[in-house]
């Protein structure tokens, strides 16, 4: 029998008023449980929150056609590797 078993089976032999008093007493820890682990994330939360703003400020148009170059450049291949989406193959279509 595990301690967790052990435990249940002490908690069904309380007294009601008792038990109620340890569904509080566990209600209580978990709230403060989750509180702490709120505080924890915050940070990490604040992380994300400064990436999503500075990912809706910058659209990446630039760091997009530094990519395609990049990967055009270093191809064995003349060919495009999305040629549909190269920065100039709006205006070659046009």
């Amino acid at each position: 029998m595990t301690t967790f078993d052990q435990v249940l089976k002490l908690a069904q032999q309380l007294r009601p008023a008792d038990q109620a008093r340890l569904r509080d007493a566990l209600a209580q820890a978990e709230a403060a449980a989750h509180t702490a682990q709120l505080a924890r994330n915050q940070g990490a939360i604040a992380m994300l929150e400064a990436w999503a703003a500075a990912d809706e400020a910058d659209d990446g148009d630039e760091a997009w056609a530094m990519m395609l170059q990049t990967l055009d450049r270093h191809r064995e291949s003349a060919r495009p590797l999305y040629p549909d989406l190269h920065p100039d193959a709006a205006e070659q279509r046009a």
